[in-house]
Protein backbone atom coordinates (compact mmCIF):
# COMPACT_ATOMS: atom_id res chain seq x y z
CA UNK A 1 0.00 0.00 0.00
CA UNK A 2 1.25 3.69 -0.80
CA UNK A 3 0.09 6.67 1.42
CA UNK A 4 0.76 10.00 0.12
CA UNK A 5 1.89 13.51 2.10
CA UNK A 6 2.02 16.44 -0.58
CA UNK A 7 2.08 14.98 -3.49
CA UNK A 8 4.98 12.43 -2.92
CA UNK A 9 5.22 8.63 -1.99
CA UNK A 10 6.31 7.97 1.52
CA UNK A 11 7.79 3.88 1.29
CA UNK A 12 5.61 2.48 4.39
CA UNK A 13 7.02 0.61 7.21
CA UNK A 14 5.81 -1.92 9.11
CA UNK A 15 6.74 -1.29 12.59
CA UNK A 16 6.98 1.87 14.88
CA UNK A 17 8.93 3.12 17.78
CA UNK A 18 7.88 5.32 20.38
CA UNK A 19 10.30 7.71 19.32
CA UNK A 20 9.15 7.82 15.30
CA UNK A 21 7.50 11.32 14.37
CA UNK A 22 4.37 11.73 12.61
CA UNK A 23 2.57 15.13 11.40
CA UNK A 24 0.08 16.82 13.46
CA UNK A 25 -1.36 20.01 12.92
CA UNK A 26 -1.61 21.97 15.91
CA UNK A 27 -4.55 24.35 15.77
CA UNK A 28 -4.18 26.65 18.20
CA UNK A 29 -0.73 28.14 16.24
CA UNK A 30 -1.60 26.92 12.60
CA UNK A 31 1.10 25.27 12.64
CA UNK A 32 2.23 21.78 11.04
CA UNK A 33 4.88 20.35 13.77
CA UNK A 34 6.29 16.53 14.50
CA UNK A 35 5.15 14.25 17.38
CA UNK A 36 6.81 11.47 18.65
CA UNK A 37 4.08 7.99 19.25
CA UNK A 38 5.23 8.00 22.97
CA UNK A 39 4.04 11.70 22.82
CA UNK A 40 0.64 10.65 21.91
CA UNK A 41 0.51 7.71 23.23
CA UNK A 42 0.97 9.77 26.73
CA UNK A 43 -1.66 11.97 25.65
CA UNK A 44 -4.50 9.20 24.54
CA UNK A 45 -3.31 7.74 28.28
CA UNK A 46 -4.28 11.13 29.95
CA UNK A 47 -7.76 11.34 27.98
CA UNK A 48 -8.16 8.02 29.50
CA UNK A 49 -7.17 8.49 32.59
CA UNK A 50 -10.85 9.66 34.87
CA UNK A 51 -10.79 13.40 35.66
CA UNK A 52 -10.91 12.52 39.12
CA UNK A 53 -8.12 9.76 39.15
CA UNK A 54 -4.53 10.94 40.56
CA UNK A 55 -1.21 9.23 39.34
CA UNK A 56 0.78 9.22 42.46
CA UNK A 57 4.96 9.88 42.30
CA UNK A 58 7.04 9.38 45.52
CA UNK A 59 10.05 11.45 46.03
CA UNK A 60 12.84 11.18 48.97
CA UNK A 61 14.21 14.84 48.18
CA UNK A 62 17.10 16.35 49.62
CA UNK A 63 17.76 19.80 50.33
CA UNK A 64 18.05 21.54 47.27
CA UNK A 65 16.33 19.19 45.17
CA UNK A 66 14.15 19.51 42.20
CA UNK A 67 11.60 17.24 41.55
CA UNK A 68 11.02 17.43 37.77
CA UNK A 69 8.05 16.92 35.91
CA UNK A 70 7.49 14.32 33.85
CA UNK A 71 5.73 15.61 30.90
CA UNK A 72 2.36 13.24 31.28
CA UNK A 73 -1.09 15.35 31.23
CA UNK A 74 -2.36 13.41 33.56
CA UNK A 75 -3.28 14.69 37.67
CA UNK A 76 -0.61 14.15 39.98
CA UNK A 77 -0.35 13.65 43.20
CA UNK A 78 3.19 13.94 45.02
CA UNK A 79 3.82 12.03 48.19
CA UNK A 80 7.35 13.39 49.37
CA UNK A 81 9.01 11.96 51.88
CA UNK A 82 12.15 13.80 53.12
CA UNK A 83 13.89 12.16 56.00
CA UNK A 84 13.44 15.35 58.37
CA UNK A 85 12.72 19.02 57.44
CA UNK A 86 14.80 20.12 54.65
CA UNK A 87 15.58 23.72 53.93
CA UNK A 88 14.19 24.30 50.18
CA UNK A 89 12.42 22.11 47.44
CA UNK A 90 11.98 22.91 43.71
CA UNK A 91 8.58 21.08 42.10
CA UNK A 92 8.10 21.56 38.20
CA UNK A 93 4.49 21.54 37.01
CA UNK A 94 3.63 20.27 33.58
CA UNK A 95 4.99 23.29 30.97
CA UNK A 96 2.70 25.26 28.93
CA UNK A 97 1.98 23.28 25.98
CA UNK A 98 2.49 20.47 28.20
CA UNK A 99 0.05 20.91 30.57
CA UNK A 100 -3.98 20.41 29.60
CA UNK A 101 -6.89 22.52 30.71
CA UNK A 102 -8.28 20.95 34.43
CA UNK A 103 -5.23 19.07 34.89
CA UNK A 104 -4.60 18.95 38.71
CA UNK A 105 -1.43 18.30 40.70
CA UNK A 106 -1.57 17.86 44.72
CA UNK A 107 1.35 17.91 47.46
CA UNK A 108 1.68 16.82 50.44
CA UNK A 109 4.90 16.32 52.62
CA UNK A 110 5.64 14.00 55.85
CA UNK A 111 8.28 16.60 56.82
CA UNK A 112 7.98 20.01 57.09
CA UNK A 113 10.19 21.49 53.89
CA UNK A 114 10.55 25.54 55.05
CA UNK A 115 11.11 27.24 51.82
CA UNK A 116 9.20 25.86 48.81
CA UNK A 117 9.34 26.81 45.05
CA UNK A 118 6.68 25.95 42.73
CA UNK A 119 7.17 26.47 39.15
CA UNK A 120 5.97 25.97 35.43
CA UNK A 121 8.23 26.61 31.92
CA UNK A 122 6.22 29.44 30.66
CA UNK A 123 3.38 29.66 32.76
CA UNK A 124 2.57 31.35 35.86
CA UNK A 125 1.94 29.74 39.07
CA UNK A 126 -0.24 31.66 41.65
CA UNK A 127 -0.73 31.08 45.54
CA UNK A 128 2.07 29.01 45.90
CA UNK A 129 3.47 28.49 49.34
CA UNK A 130 6.73 29.66 51.38
CA UNK A 131 7.00 26.62 52.53
CA UNK A 132 5.20 22.91 53.04
CA UNK A 133 4.45 20.94 55.98
CA UNK A 134 2.21 17.54 57.05
CA UNK A 135 -0.58 19.26 58.29
CA UNK A 136 -0.87 21.42 55.19
CA UNK A 137 -1.21 19.67 51.44
CA UNK A 138 -1.79 22.18 48.63
CA UNK A 139 -3.39 21.63 45.35
CA UNK A 140 -3.09 23.26 42.22
CA UNK A 141 -5.35 22.99 39.24
CA UNK A 142 -4.69 24.40 35.67
CA UNK A 143 -6.02 27.12 33.87
CA UNK A 144 -5.17 26.79 29.76
CA UNK A 145 -6.96 30.20 28.82
CA UNK A 146 -5.13 32.52 31.43
CA UNK A 147 -2.03 30.00 31.23
CA UNK A 148 -1.98 29.79 35.10
CA UNK A 149 -1.51 27.01 37.57
CA UNK A 150 -4.03 28.18 40.59
CA UNK A 151 -4.25 26.98 44.21
CA UNK A 152 -7.31 26.00 45.23
CA UNK A 153 -8.90 24.33 48.48
CA UNK A 154 -6.00 22.90 51.21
Amino acid sequence: MSQFLNGSRLPVTQSVGAGDLVPVFVQNSGLTMAAAFSTIAAFIQSLLTSVSSYVTFYSVPLTGATIPDNGATYNKWYIIQPVGTIAALTVTFPAYGVAIDGQKIALVSTQTITALTLSSLGSTVIGANAGLSPTTPINFKYNQPLNVWFRFGS
